[in-house]
């Protein structure tokens, strides 16, 4: 026999897991989860960029108060250092809870009332964000074919910045949809190994 009869095992499916049934979709919405969770929630590193800033900023103000000498640099550094950690860190705040929440009445709900509720909000933010990456998205090309420069005379690649702000926002984006997914598979029952965010706290 060739193998290609009704009895004949078939592999498949995509590593692995056939998708396209409701237990194959499970376990690849769990891996989407897990890989995008293991992405964001190591992104703590950027915040090793305050201390530079710190020291930019004392350099910067001996610079200028002590030696009549200042910088044209250090603002514009601090600025594109400062955007950095606030673009890069939305996904690992949201993936570790640190956003801020109105619980008021929700954290009277059961769990799947706020699994429906977080579900509905993330869906609302997720349009948000695609628009956002969207419009980013056409910045950073333009940017990037132009060679985008400050005004000031220091003239800071503005490139750089740009297609940052489009990584940020889509780690952001794939960490809203791991958390969609999360609380999708709690409400039918197969929850991931991660909670909800809601539920978690940064260790």
């Amino acid at each position: 026999m060739n193998g290609t009869g009704n009895g004949a095992a078939r592999p498949g499916g995509f590593f692995g897991v056939r998708i396209f049934t409701m237990s194959g979709i499970r376990k690849f919405a769990q891996g989407f989860v897990r890989v995008v969770d293991s992405i964001n929630s190591h992104l703590g590193f950027i915040s090793y960029a305050l201390p530079l800033m710190t020291f930019i900023m004392t350099y910067e103000v001996i610079a200028r108060f002590v030696f009549n000498a200042p910088t044209i640099w250090a603002w514009d550094v601090n600025t594109q250092l400062l955007a950095f950690i606030a673009v890069l860190s939305g996904g690992y705040v949201l993936f570790h809870n640190g956003h801020t929440r109105m619980d008021l009445f929700s954290s009277r709900w059961s769990a799947r009332g706020r699994a429906y509720m977080n579900t509905f909000t993330y869906l609302l933010g997720l349009l948000f964000l695609v628009a956002l990456l969207v419009k980013s998205f056409g910045l950073a090309e333009h940017s990037l074919l132009t060679r985008e420069y400050g005004l000031g005379l220091f003239k800071a690649p503005l490139y750089p910045l740009r297609i940052i702000i489009v990584l940020g926002i889509a780690l952001f984006i794939i960490q809203l949809l791991a958390e969609m997914i999360r609380n999708l598979l709690l409400l039918t029952g197969k929850p991931t190994g991660e909670p909800p965010a809601e539920t978690r706290t940064e260790s």
